[in-house]
């Protein structure tokens, strides 16, 4: 089991959904994407840490 316990996510900040552009294990390798593909979405490509475990409901939390 890995011990993984957070990815970095690469999202398209101008739909009412944020699409999710990317999915990385490093803030770097989020970044340099989010870099590579800002040309197509000016002003608009964002990244974020995630937790793993994340619920909508309780925050971060252990997963199981």
């Amino acid at each position: 089991m890995s011990n993984v316990t957070e990815v970095w996510l690469v999202l398209r900040d101008d739909t009412a959904d944020n699409n999710v552009l990317g999915v990385f294990d490093s803030s770097a390798d989020a970044e340099a994407f989010a870099t590579e593909v800002g040309p197509e979405f000016p002003g608009a490509v964002l990244t974020v840490r995630f937790p793993i475990g994340w619920r909508f409901d309780a925050g971060a939390a252990r997963y199981k």
